[in-house]
């Protein structure tokens, strides 16, 4: 995902962009967390930045 120069990622930005393919719509979704706060890129640095999320399934799996 890309943003403007000086504005940074926020975590609903990152969770948001992750989904689950073929993971039917009319069942409790899986909820997004980011991993770390910290690794989430400040909109200053130039460059790809990786941010560990954890996908927790309806049923407790992750």
């Amino acid at each position: 995902m890309n943003k403007d120069h000086g504005t940074p990622k926020t975590e609903e930005d990152v969770t948001g962009a992750v989904k689950v393919p073929d993971y039917p719509s009319e069942k409790e979704q899986p909820v997004n967390t980011v991993d770390n706060p910290d690794q989430l890129p400040d909109g200053n640095t130039p460059g790809t930045t990786e941010v560990d999320v954890t996908v927790t399934y309806p049923d407790g799996t992750k």
